[in-house]
């Protein structure tokens, strides 16, 4: 195991694939903590002054954002309670190292996050994220809204957590479009890190009833993708398009909890004109409807350390593309897929 772990690490970091998270720096003692008790749509009465307070004297997640990004400090959104909110459109939130977490407000008895974020048809997403460092944790992004959280331009933003309760749900769809997306990362954002997430289900035992078409869609590079479920998407759960160095491991495509039973993406990983990534170790590609991984005008990527199996079309499909390591460092499980194993 040892040996397996140091000669990823070392294929990793020679193929510059960094899987960056929060600075370990403690927050200053000065950081603004801002609690959300109210799920209507009020902008602060005073943006600026520190104070999360309408002019009906409620915190908002509008006003919380509001002061985020005008405190000059780290900051921290919280929730005093469980939420649905349900908004138009909200402020970007632009300042770096701010946190909007409602892990503590998760629903034990359904077994599924507290807090929503709905909203309808906002094709710059329920959330989007200019700031660097940002955290956000805890949340489940649905409805009828294009994209649910778009990371632009910054670097170190953290979509997700280690612990259950820190997961996000994406279950956004676009019923006039078929490109909505759970987690876009864009504009040469990077070290982005997007884990333990849940993209098209809720649970993991099925799928929503619009689970969107893509899970997470990159266009910038240097990003990490692990640890997540994706199942239901009717383009692909993880879409790269014209990025390198971003690293996919130890995800879920395709089939529910424990491999029972299948909840096809289309594509489990699609690479379209992009170069040196990594597929693997650990992701589990099953039952999709058509390849398990297509990689198409796309060079230098590898694939190693997945298993592959049960897939509709191909279980590795390559198109057009140079010089793809299949099973370097350590081997891919594929079987029983429809059509080759590798082709």
């Amino acid at each position: 195991m040892v040996a397996r772990t140091l000669a990823f690490l070392i294929l990793f970091i020679s193929l510059t694939l960094v899987g960056d998270s929060r600075p370990a720096a403690a927050a200053p003692s000065a950081e603004k903590v801002y609690i959300v008790d109210s799920d209507q749509n009020q902008s602060d009465s005073s943006p600026g002054d520190g104070i999360c307070a309408t002019s009906l004297g409620n915190c908002t997640l509008r006003a919380a954002v509001q002061e985020a990004n005008r405190d000059l400090s780290w900051s921290r959104i919280n929730f005093a309670s469980q939420m649905t909110i349900n908004y138009p459109n909200m402020e970007t939130l632009s300042e770096p190292f701010t946190t909007i977490d409602a892990s503590d407000h998760w629903d034990d008895v359904l077994g599924e996050v507290g807090v929503v974020l709905s909203e309808g048809g906002n094709v710059n997403g329920i959330l989007a994220i200019t700031g660097d460092y940002a955290v956000v944790r805890g949340i489940r992004f649905d409805g009828e809204g294009s994209i649910g959280v778009v990371v632009s331009g910054s670097t170190g933003t953290i979509i997700g957590g280690v612990e259950p309760n820190q997961r996000n749900v994406f279950t956004v769809y676009n019923s006039s479009t078929t490109d909505s997306i759970g987690v876009e990362v864009k504009d040469s954002a990077s070290k982005t890190d997007i884990r333990g997430n849940k993209f098209g289900t809720i649970k993991g035992v099925n799928a929503a009833p619009n689970p969107g078409a893509y899970g997470v869609y990159l266009t910038s590079g240097d990003n990490t993708v692990r640890e997540n479920h994706f199942v239901g998407h009717t383009e692909a759960g993880i879409l790269g398009w014209m990025v390198g160095h971003n690293l996919f491991m130890d995800n879920v495509l395709g089939t529910s909890n424990e491999k029972l039973s299948p909840i096809p993406n289309e594509i489990g990983v699609a690479l379209y004109s992009s170069n040196e990534n990594q597929i693997g170790p650990g992701n589990i590609i099953y039952t999709n409807s058509k390849e398990g991984i297509l990689i198409s005008q796309s060079d230098n990527n590898v694939v190693a350390g997945n298993e592959i199996h049960e897939n509709g079309g191909h279980g590795i499909h390559i198109l057009s593309s140079n010089d793809s390591r299949i099973g370097v460092v350590e081997g891919n499980s594929i079987r029983y897929n429809i059509g080759h194993g590798v082709y």
